[in-house]
């Protein structure tokens, strides 16, 4: 299935940045965007609410998933996509990248 990308993108707000790890939240309102980009580092996320995402791939490829509040999943740095909330409430999530 491929979908376009959204154009309304999320507001990302450092919490906190030194030289091992950078902290960041994202708040999305339905159909929000983080917009494309790709991880330079390896990182985590904690989600602070439950929502539904949609995770868009360069070739169009979507990926759907539920996400928990406080489940955590890690990802390796390099992964190039999109994230968008599909649920029909807001969605917040905590982003730790390791430099």
């Amino acid at each position: 299935m491929r979908r376009t990308a959204m154009t309304t993108i999320a507001r990302a707000t450092v919490q906190h940045e030194d030289e091992r790890v950078r902290v960041t939240r994202w708040d999305f309102q339905p159909q929000e965007s983080t917009g494309r980009h790709v991880h330079a580092y390896d990182y985590f996320v904690v989600p602070v609410n439950d929502g539904q995402t949609d995770v868009i791939t360069p070739d169009g490829t979507v990926t759907s998933s539920q996400l928990r509040a406080g489940e955590s999943y890690a990802r390796p740095a390099g992964g190039e996509h999109e994230v968008v909330n599909t649920g029909a409430s807001a969605l917040a999530f905590v982003e730790i990248e390791l430099k």
